[in-house]
């Protein structure tokens, strides 16, 4: 969806955008999207104010907010040429427990971010669990919007 952003051809999205540079974005970031599989992901919020607080708690940073008439955006850190993604309130999207599910990196230790779930007012289905011998540890929880949405680790 990020690239029909660029050139607003999303149906979701025809309208004004607001002041938003897309084509500066776009210069910016467009080069690092087209290098994985994965160039972005959205994981779809009800509640916009309810769903960013749970996701900056849960992450142990605030994700930069951005809104537009069309849609709210919380976006999450990535490192330089990696995948972004984002929380979003917009028409037409909605969340789910039953479809692709993300698995958000979390460095070294995924538990941190985990101990935060409950109290941001998440649930855990899979507790902290290693995939295998040298192969890292990942967790599934339910995030205050029902998504179904993954951590990862190294350790």
């Amino acid at each position: 969806m990020l690239i029909s952003l660029f050139y607003n051809t999303d149906p979701l999205l025809s309208g004004n955008l607001g002041a938003f540079d897309w084509l500066a974005f776009a210069k910016k970031h467009l080069k690092a999207f087209m290098q994985h599989a994965i160039q972005n992901f959205q994981i779809p919020a009800i509640d916009f104010d309810r769903a960013h607080a749970f996701y900056s708690a849960v992450m142990g940073y605030d994700l930069e907010v951005m809104k537009t008439p069309q849609f709210q955006l919380g976006i999450f850190q990535a490192d330089p040429g990696g995948v972004g993604g984002t929380i979003i309130k917009s028409d037409g999207l909605s969340p789910s427990a039953t479809g692709t599910m993300v698995y958000l990196h979390t460095g070294d230790d995924l538990q941190p971010h985990l101990d935060r779930v409950e109290p941001a007012g998440g649930t855990i289905d899979v507790p902290k669990t290693q995939l295998g011998p040298g192969m890292g540890y990942f967790s599934i929880f339910r995030d205050t919007e029902g998504n179904r949405v993954g951590l990862f680790s190294v350790g």
